[in-house]
């Protein structure tokens, strides 16, 4: 799955594309462990930047890349929860267990929130920038891909 692209405001050799493109993989993922609070590194490992022509295209393969990187905007049913019992921890040291139904999730309940995002297809370009060990400045501009 794309979820970014970056072009390049002028020509540039294939040679230094590829180089920045490995730069921003590279800062893609350190932006992503400076972030993220508990890092399992899936969404870390599947991260790929692949020069086409004169872009250089962000891929993922990890199925919540994009809502991680562009934010949940609304919240949603948790339909995988149902008919699942789920630990619910109280002050004090406590936890109840509830059993998720159908019909609580029909009430309203049992929603996810939304989020914002982090922006790490952003970070990891700024990153990749600010170490510059590409031979001349780059100039690139960063367009998210939605569908």
């Amino acid at each position: 799955m794309s979820l970014a692209y970056i072009v390049f405001s002028e020509n540039y050799s294939p040679e230094i594309k590829a180089e920045f493109a490995g730069e921003v993989e590279t800062g893609i993922k350190a932006f992503l462990r400076q972030t993220l609070k508990n890092p399992t590194g899936r969404l870390e490992d599947s991260i790929k930047a692949h020069v086409y022509g004169k872009y250089i295209v962000i891929e993922s393969d990890v199925p919540y890349a994009r809502e991680v990187d562009q934010g949940k905007r609304s919240s949603e049913p948790m339909w995988s929860l149902i008919n699942r019992v789920v630990p619910i921890k109280l002050g004090g040291g406590r936890t109840i267990f509830r059993r998720v139904t159908l019909e609580s999730i029909l009430k309203g309940k049992w929603r996810s929130k939304p989020r914002p995002g982090i922006n790490f297809v952003e970070g990891g370009v700024a990153i990749a920038k600010s170490e510059m060990s590409v031979r001349e400045q780059v100039n690139v501009v960063v367009q998210k891909i939605w569908s």
